[in-house]
């Protein structure tokens, strides 16, 4: 959209994103989604890159969908996209992690590895994404079988999916 900032990004540390090759290197996929926070206001961008980059530019795709519309003292943006994250002044993001994650052969599937950026201020347009969230590695082995679905369910009744709160900051790990 017109008049609307440019973001270029990057992998904070190489323990995050959609895609982890056997050297744990990490990718974007053309026509990620990420929400940036540049007045308190969700907006969509969109990765312009291909499959494989390692960084590349986000430009806005759509209009804020909502939020407090005052001026921030840094941008935040959020992967996957989702139109109900939010984010306060102080850096607070509220969003939610996804109840269904599709597969993808030895890698992430899309929209299901949450992750964080915080640019320096507002004159900065470079989003470090870090990521928020453990993962668990599953393999499964044997001849001519179909698995459709996998149900986790913690030991505890603890959550493993749904709203989640994330405070985020330039130069901190996510908590």
């Amino acid at each position: 959209l017109p008049d609307s900032p440019v973001f270029t990004c990057s992998f904070e540390r190489c323990d995050s994103k959609v895609a982890v090759d056997g050297e744990t290197r990490l990718y974007w996929n053309a026509n990620d989604y990420v929400s940036i926070f540049t007045r308190g206001l969700n907006e969509q961008y969109r990765f312009t890159g291909k499959d494989g980059d390692i960084g590349g530019v986000f430009e806005m795709v759509s209009e804020p969908t909502f939020g407090t519309g005052l001026d921030m003292s840094a941008y935040y943006s959020v992967y996957p996209y989702h139109k109900n994250t939010r984010v306060d002044y102080d850096g607070n993001i509220s969003v939610e992690i996804p109840v269904v994650q599709q597969y993808r052969h030895d890698s992430f599937g899309p929209g299901t590895n949450l992750m964080v950026a915080v640019t320096k201020d507002t004159t900065d347009y470079f989003l470090p994404f870090k990521n928020t969230c453990g993962y668990l590695e599953i393999k499964l082995f044997g001849h001519n079988v179909c698995v459709k679905t996998i149900t986790f369910k913690g030991n505890n009744n603890e959550p493993l999916t749904g709203k989640a709160n994330i405070i985020a900051s330039h130069s901190n790990l996510p908590e």
